[in-house]
């Protein structure tokens, strides 16, 4: 808070009373330098930033998107050449309730598995366990 105080406070005088906390402008820099330094040491000394944690999110959504994108598409073109010959226009009707059945049954326990690899993968750990 003090490394962004002062030129806060600088500015505020300047602007309402005519005071100037700092005599030179250029000064104040310092105070802009010493804020980003204090604000990353308290991160890592505090451990606040767990960038692992976030990459593995990451790395699920994105799994998760590109399968639950993967099962749309199918499931559309799928629909299409199955189904057409059979409901004919209404077939069009069909892949979007077919696709929230899906979703509802499978999203969840599919959305566990890939996160269970995903964290395997980032601590390194294997599914095998030895007896012995």
């Amino acid at each position: 808070m003090f490394a962004v105080g002062i030129p806060l406070l600088d500015l505020l005088g300047t602007m309402f009373i005519n005071v100037m906390l700092v005599p030179h402008p250029v000064l104040n820099l310092l105070f802009y330098i010493f804020f980003p330094l204090s604000i990353g040491d308290s991160i890592v000394r505090h451990n606040l930033f767990v960038a692992d944690a976030y990459i593995k999110r990451a790395v699920g959504y994105g799994i998760m998107t590109a399968v639950v994108g993967l099962a749309y598409f199918s499931l559309q073109v799928g629909v299409r050449t199955a189904f057409r010959p059979v409901f004919g226009e209404h077939s069009e009707k069909i892949y979007p309730v077919l696709f929230a059945v899906l979703v509802l049954f499978f999203f969840n326990p599919l959305n566990r598995i890939v996160q269970t690899a995903v964290d395997r993968l980032f601590t390194g750990k294997s599914s095998i366990t030895r007896r012995g």
